[in-house]
């Protein structure tokens, strides 16, 4: 009992010495950075006041897209973009390039072809829900990208082509 005791103090003893020690002022420095992300992208409008392609199809929009001069400027991602409105859905076709400058990433629209819109014809898509419009686009798309027209298009040189409604890549699989 009188050794429990003794251990007892012993410790005591030491967590009162420790608490009693001052502290380097070294030891209580911390450091603090900041990291800022910057993310800048173009926005790509819908077909208010904008030509729209005459096209009765998506395939037939994108074979006259194919048959454009390609973009300038070097193209990261193609991307197809759904607008959803009550009487009428289009979409519409871009050409970015991403690029990263110290801590900012710009993704930027280089090629607009001149028919870049289409109106989704009403009686083919009129009594689809959204879940079933994404899906019949993108196997319209996934379809348009085996056909000899886009293989030997400029879209197809592009590291990839995204239907964004739904984030799916369409081009290449």
């Amino acid at each position: 009992m009188h050794q429990t005791k003794s251990i007892w103090t012993v410790l005591l003893i030491g967590l009162i010495s420790a608490c009693q020690q001052k502290r380097e002022p070294d030891m209580l420095k911390t450091t603090t950075e900041t990291f800022v992300d910057v993310s800048v992208e173009d926005d790509v409008f819908p077909p208010f006041d904008v030509p729209v392609s005459q096209a009765s199809s998506i395939e037939q929009w994108l074979t006259g897209i194919c048959r454009e001069p390609g973009p300038k400027e070097p193209v990261t991602t193609y991307e197809v973009e759904l607008f959803e409105s009550t009487g009428q859905n289009s979409i519409c076709l871009v050409g970015r390039h991403v690029s990263v400058h110290a801590d900012a990433t710009f993704n930027r629209i280089v090629f607009r072809p001149s028919d870049m819109y289409f109106k989704l014809p009403i009686q083919t898509y009129k009594d689809l829900d959204r879940t079933a419009l994404l899906n019949k686009l993108s196997a319209e798309l996934t379809a348009f990208t085996q056909t000899e027209t886009f293989q030997q298009s400029y879209l197809s040189k592009a590291p990839a082509l995204v239907f964004r409604a739904n984030g799916k890549r369409i081009w290449p699989q």
